[in-house]
């Protein structure tokens, strides 16, 4: 068993910040409404509402985060002999065309891992710590079992770390 892909660390702990600064913002707003501590005139000030609306996006942000985080499994690619375990579904590696990285670093590591099959098929992964990396091994591994496909049938099909 090789795992080529994990879930990034940071993205949980990032989706938790989001809804804690959601909460933080929300309850500013709702002291300011009860209090009246910003307010500029005897109207009602936009304060307490443009706290309201800010908190809200971030929990509305914070929840989407968290449920896709909660999505991706912690180990996203395992190679096992000539399958490859992707998000908990198994797949011949000679049916797989290529892998694709959309990485983008930042504190939450959104890096979106792609696979390609030959049928056309795309299957995703979000939050793949190293996805650049993952899809480099995995397009080694697929170019290796279509020429050991092509050659014998795939028969003989050895990843590099496996050959003895």
């Amino acid at each position: 068993m090789n795992v080529l892909a994990e879930r990034n660390k940071g993205a949980l702990r990032a989706a938790l910040g989001l809804l804690g600064a959601g909460v933080v913002v929300f309850a500013a707003g709702v002291f300011t409404l009860a209090t009246g501590a910003l307010e500029t005139s005897p109207h009602n000030s936009p304060f307490p509402y443009l706290f309201f609306a800010a908190g809200g996006a971030h929990l509305l942000a914070g929840a989407v985060m968290l449920f896709l985080v909660s999505r991706t499994p912690k180990i996203v690619a395992v190679f096992r002999g000539d399958e490859l375990a992707f998000c908990g579904r198994e797949y011949a590696l000679r049916e797989v065309e290529c892998a694709e990285s959309g990485a983008r670093g930042g504190i939450c590591g959104r890096g979106r891992l792609t696979l390609v099959f030959k049928d056309g098929t795309r299957v995703s992964a979000l939050f793949v710590a190293e996805a650049e990396k993952a899809a480099e091994q995995i397009n080694e591994l697929a170019r290796a079992a279509a020429a050991a496909a092509r050659e014998d049938g795939g028969a003989a099909f050895k990843a590099p770390e496996q050959e003895e």
